[in-house]
């Protein structure tokens, strides 16, 4: 699967920077990994970034960010208050996106519900009283986790993002962590490069389960990258030998797939290959960059694997009995 959920009834600090360490962070009221992000008509690979900050090294510019707050406006690092005065700021920063993003910060964060599972704090800024700016992370007992940040676009010139994220970071060291970590980057997508002005950030590898630089983090050896790769190479040798196949992206409306024999989507980029006398139920390749696996199955209302390898020429002559 490309993507997991968890939904712990309560999670203790300890068990939030284990899933932190692992790749994981929190959504709403569970805690989920994922490894691609499919937008605008393409796979992306998501990648897990952490600061150290034991090695951390405040910069100039950013000091320089939090002076030019600080002596401007008023700021609290406190526990998190969920509220009306809150959500007001929400609806103002909503407007800066096109997109579609989550309805409310209790949305968001709470999923309607009461009882915070996490142990949430805020940081909030105030010019004369009035709320600007605000920015939620999650405590564990060696890392904290940062969740959403937002302000007031009329504000937009003193970089309140970019401060809460620095305050957040500020906070975690005073109070002895080892890891401040902002959730994922997508490479090739530059929505989420903001991170990266934090420091020098280590990123999660997901085929050898441990932190490395991201000064080596080479993108041609992302998952998204080796997965396009791998299917883009099925597709034209399918397509030589005249099977009717077609490329389809995951998530797809028109084809939804259940599971049977615990059966999961391994990959959000397939190939279909279609057969005349069998339409509805096309078979299906996918790969699973992790494991560096092929599996073909009959897809439909319910999915069903009949085969799987980690090479290629076996998988394309499997398919081939089929025709």
């Amino acid at each position: 699967m490309f993507t997991v959920h968890h939904h712990p009834q309560r999670i203790s600090k300890y068990q939030l920077d284990q899933y932190l360490s692992q790749g994981w962070f929190r959504m709403g009221q569970s805690i989920f990994t994922c490894h691609f992000l499919y937008v605008q008509n393409n796979v992306y690979s998501t990648v897990w970034i952490r600061l150290n900050l034991h090695k951390h090294d405040w910069s100039k510019r950013q000091r320089k960010v939090m002076r030019r707050v600080e002596n401007r406006f008023d700021v609290t690092v406190q526990k998190a208050v969920f509220d009306a005065e809150k959500e007001r700021l929400y609806e103002r920063y909503k407007t800066r996106f096109k997109e579609p993003i989550a309805e409310s910060i209790d949305v968001s964060l709470m999923n309607g519900v009461d009882d915070n599972i996490y142990d949430t704090y805020e940081v909030a800024i105030y010019d004369d009283g009035q709320l600007i700016g605000a920015s939620f992370f999650d405590l564990g007992v060696k890392a904290t986790a940062s969740i959403m940040g937002i302000y007031d676009p009329d504000y937009e010139k003193f970089s309140l993002g970019y401060y809460t994220m620095l305050k957040e970071i500020e906070f975690s060291t005073e109070t002895g962590k080892d890891y401040y970590y902002p959730g994922y980057i997508v490479p090739g997508y530059e929505r989420f490069d903001y991170k990266l002005r934090i420091g020098d950030v280590d990123y999660f590898s997901p085929e050898t389960r441990n932190w490395k630089s991201f000064k080596e983090n080479d993108i041609d050896t992302l998952l998204s990258e080796q997965l396009k790769r791998k299917m883009k190479g099925v597709f034209m040798r399918l397509q030589r030998r005249k099977i009717p196949v077609e490329m389809m992206f995951f998530p797809s409306p028109p084809m939804l797939f259940s599971l049977i024999d615990h059966v999961f989507i391994s990959s959000p980029l397939c190939v279909l290959c279609h057969q005349k006398e069998n339409e509805d139920y096309p078979l299906m390749i996918d790969y699973d960059a992790k494991e560096n696996t092929f599996r073909l199955y009959r897809a439909g209302i319910v999915l069903k694997l009949l085969h799987e390898t980690n090479n290629e020429d076996e998988m394309i002559n499997e398919i081939m009995k089929y025709y």
